[in-house]
């Protein structure tokens, strides 16, 4: 296990005191841990500390220089299985200017259209916010629902 591994070989600044934890102690308490509240967690954590960043604008620059981007994207996790043996494949939204995935969705049966807007609703309002989207994703069920997150639709 990766984490595992990592534990034994980090720098003693981030190592934990004594002998790293074995990989399957790692196994059994992240099997252990509720996922979902996990991932709750570090959502809110990441637009925290988006937030933070955010109001940290240089002096000079105009409100399109620091407008916020956000790319929203599906990925297959290389290696990956779910409980079908089919590759995990997720949404995620991140952030190019602070360098952060504020949240990720999984693709249940393959729909990655409504994984879209379960992501992006676990995001605040949604206002002043430039979304990027592959092709799929153009199509008028997902610009009215960020149209009714805040965002702003032109159309031709």
């Amino acid at each position: 296990m990766a984490i595992a591994q990592w534990a034994a070989t980090a720098p003693q600044a981030l190592g934990v005191c004594g002998a790293p934890p074995s990989a399957s102690t790692f196994r059994r308490v992240l099997a252990a841990v509720d996922s979902t509240a996990v991932e709750a967690a570090l959502t809110r954590w990441v637009i925290d500390r988006q937030a933070r960043c955010r109001q940290q604008r240089p002096a000079g620059t105009t409100a399109a220089e620091t407008r916020c981007v956000l790319a929203v994207d599906g990925k297959t996790l290389r290696g990956s299985r779910d409980g079908h043996d089919q590759p995990t494949k997720l949404v995620s939204v991140y952030d190019h200017a602070h360098q952060l995935v504020l949240t990720q969705a999984p693709v249940a049966a393959g729909d990655e259209l409504a994984a879209f807007s379960v992501a992006l609703n676990t995001l605040p309002e949604l206002g002043d916010v430039l979304i990027t989207a592959d092709a799929l994703h153009c199509q008028r069920a997902h610009a009215d629902f960020l149209a009714e997150r805040g965002g702003t639709t032109c159309s031709p």
